[in-house]
């Protein structure tokens, strides 16, 4: 069995570096390595990239996106979603649990919820993992 399991962040390169500086400080049980890839717009994410990342070995996908009234593209963060969406439906139908794709949305003045929440999602990946139910 494996030592480290993998999660993918995907997020949104915010003005100023301030998101990059929020994803590096997330804490995950110590068994999580995190791949962080930082996107211009989560319109940029598409359907291929959630699934090749599965494919090539991530446990799990968390992908942080602005909310909708602070979308510097409009529809940005929308468009993100319905992809994520997307991938989970296809997930679903070959068999694979929805729960290993996550949507967070940013909350500028509630970091610390954030952190709790991903850090307490990142501890299910785990377990699930552990328990083999991937």
């Amino acid at each position: 069995m494996l030592n480290h399991y993998l999660i993918v962040i995907y997020y949104y390169a915010s003005s100023k570096g301030k998101m990059k500086g929020f994803i590096d400080s997330l804490n995950v049980p110590k068994e999580v390595t995190v791949k962080k890839v930082a996107l211009p717009c989560l319109a940029k994410l598409e359907v291929r990239h959630l699934l090749r990342a599965l494919e090539t070995g991530a446990k799990a996908i968390a992908v942080w996106g602005c909310a909708d009234q602070d979308c510097l593209y409009y529809a940005g963060s929308k468009v993100g979603r319905g992809r994520l969406s997307y991938a989970q439906k296809i997930l679903e139908e070959i068999g694979m649990e929805d729960y290993s794709l996550q949507y967070f949305k940013v909350d500028k003045n509630n970091c610390t919820s954030m952190a709790e929440q991903f850090y307490k999602w990142s501890e299910k990946i785990l377990e699930q993992v552990k328990g083999n139910k991937f």
